[in-house]
C-alpha cells in the first residue's frame, strides 16, 4: 500500500506514514517509529493518538513501555464508512435546516 492511496482518504502525510510502518514493523516503539518515519517524537505521538482515535491502532503496556501496533488494513474500510455515515448525518442535519 501507498502512503498517497491514505492520504486521498483523508489521512495526513504523517499519519499514513506511521500508519504503513507500524503496519511494517509490527509492535514498535515512538521511539523506534519515530526514527523510521523520520520524524520528531512529538509529531509521532500526535500520529498515533489519530490513529487510535480512528480505530486503527492501538498499544499495549510491557515492562513499562507502550508498544503500538497497526490495525489491519481493513478497519480502513470500517473507519470510511463511519466517516460517511457521519457526513451523512450532517447533511441530513443541514437540509432540515435550509429553507
Amino acid at each position: 500500500m501507498d502512503a498517497s492511496v491514505l492520504v486521498s482518504l483523508g489521512f495526513s502525510k504523517i499519519e499514513a506514514k506511521t500508519y504503513l510502518a507500524l503496519l511494517k514493523a509490527g509492535p514498535s516503539t515512538a521511539a523506534s517509529l519515530a526514527k523510521k518515519v523520520e520524524i520528531s517524537r512529538p509529531n509521532i505521538y500526535d500520529s498515533l493518538h489519530q490513529l487510535i482515535e480512528h480505530g486503527l491502532a492501538s498499544y499495549a503496556i510491557k515492562n513499562n513501555r507502550r508498544f503500538f501496533q497497526a490495525a489491519p488494513p481493513e478497519k480502513i474500510l470500517d473507519y470510511l464508512q463511519e466517516r460517511g455515515e457521519k457526513i451523512r448525518e450532517q447533511q441530513r442535519r443541514l437540509a432540515e435546516l435550509l429553507p
